[in-house]
């Protein structure tokens, strides 16, 4: 098997071929190698003359002669495979592609370029010519002993050894150093996706686990909320600067959805444990770099409820607003938002009745009507939500009082609703239940 299928072998390159096609690989490379074998065999044979020659010469020469001619005939056959070295070197694409490595041609090309030399040199410089064999040829002999035959002799041995040297070199270049460059080839571009691979693999275990210590850190925060593992709340945790580091890592190590997921854990957390502020400041951060998922857009809704209730500040209605807007965009019939709209319309109607406000009270009075109007509008289901959010409030200190007015203001919008969501709960006996706003 040659050097390059060995090599692709071992790699893994080249699937395993069954025996009937490596035996027809075997011989297509035993016909290309036989070229070579000859010429080797014919050189081997002139060494077998050199001896023969050196014995004939006497005892005396013997050693002489012999190690002239094998100094002559190696020397020859070395300058003769060089060249057919230069000759036969396969052209290698500049994309290092190995299935496009191509035989040289520069002997063709040269070949011609010598026949024209050949048919315009003149006689004078072909005298020249012989008379430099001539006299490399005599410089030989005398090395040789002089003797009659040496001129003849190292002449012979001097171009028999370097025209096989020449197909040696050339042969060897043409058939089995394509193979070698192939071989080479691919184990560089085996080593350099092996390399790459493994540096992926680096970055990715990395990647894994600077996410599995954001999600550590996302976890630190939703124990806060768990009265069975916190007895106080870490306001180290909470810090503005601290949040803004963590959720900017999400961001830049999750997909849109896991830091979406992630972001929401956030925000529940803080509704739960009463960081309103905070949930405001973080939606207005991050509200265009982050999908925030509707519930977290409604407890950001009823963390401005809650924040409206004690401190009327117009700021937390219009962030209100922009909640329920967003919820909206995901699910338009959405209960719970309508109800958040209801109890900021009777806060403002309680607050008028406090300042004598009336103008401010028929504006609430009217908010609440248009609200009843959009529910009846919707699905069944908006009514049953509504409602159902409502009651869970009842005898929640303000809230009570809240839902008492809501009844009272306008019974018959409030008993059409009701008939409405009744209708929904019968026919859905499995509904979830929604959690209450706050005191």
């Amino acid at each position: 098997m040659s050097l390059y299928l060995r090599v692709k072998k071992i790699l893994g390159v080249e699937k395993n071929m069954t025996n009937k096609e490596a035996t027809q690989y075997e011989k297509q490379e035993e016909n290309k190698g036989k070229s070579i074998f000859y010429i080797t065999f014919m050189l081997g044979m002139g060494v077998l003359i050199i001896c023969l020659y050196s014995i004939a010469l006497g005892t005396e020469k013997f050693l002489s002669v012999l190690s002239i001619s094998a100094i002559i005939a190696l020397t020859s056959t070395i300058v003769g495979a060089f060249i057919g070295f230069i000759f036969g070197i396969p052209r290698t694409p500049a994309a290092k592609d190995s299935e496009n490595i191509a035989a040289n041609t520069n002997l063709e090309e040269i070949s011609d370029w010598i026949t024209k030399i050949i048919v315009g040199v003149s006689l004078v410089q072909l005298n020249q010519l012989s008379g430099g064999i001539v006299e490399i040829g005599n410089t030989l002999s005398r090395g040789m002993g002089n003797h009659p035959s040496s001129f003849v002799f190292s002449v012979s041995t001097m171009i028999f050894y370097f025209v096989g040297g020449f197909f040696l070199g050339y042969l060897w270049s043409r058939i089995y150093l394509p193979k070698i460059l192939r071989a080479s080839l691919e184990e560089g571009r085996l080593r350099l996706e092996l390399s790459e691979t493994k540096t992926k693999l680096e970055e990715t275990k990395s990647k894994q686990d600077l996410q599995n210590d954001i999600r550590n850190d996302v976890d630190k925060i939703m124990l806060q909320s768990d009265p069975k593992y916190t007895k106080e709340i870490d306001p180290d945790l909470f810090g503005e600067d601290k949040l803004q580091k963590l959720i900017g890592s999400i961001i830049n190590n999750f997909n849109s959805k896991e830091a979406s997921n992630l972001f929401g854990q956030i925000i529940a957390t803080l509704y739960k444990i009463g960081y309103y502020n905070e949930m405001n400041h973080l939606a207005d951060e991050y509200k265009n770099k982050i999908d925030i998922h509707y519930l977290n857009w409604t407890d950001i809704a009823l963390a401005n409820l809650n924040l409206y209730n004690t401190n009327p500040d117009i700021t937390y209605k219009d962030r209100m607003r922009e909640a329920v807007g967003n919820i909206r965009k995901f699910i338009s019939d959405y209960g719970v938002a309508y109800a958040i709209e209801l109890y900021f319309y009777v806060i403002d109607l309680k607050l008028a009745e406090r300042n004598n406000d009336n103008l401010m009270a028929d504006q609430a009075k009217t908010g609440i009507k248009t609200i009843w109007s959009e529910i009846k509008k919707k699905p069944e289901v908006t009514a049953y939500e509504t409602l159902n959010y409502l009651s869970l409030n009842d005898g929640k200190n303000v809230w009570t009082d809240y839902n008492k007015t809501i009844r009272e203001l306008y019974p018959d919008d409030y008993k059409d609703i009701e008939e409405r969501g009744e209708k929904y709960k019968q026919a859905h006996p499995e509904i979830a239940q929604f959690g209450g706003a706050k005191n």
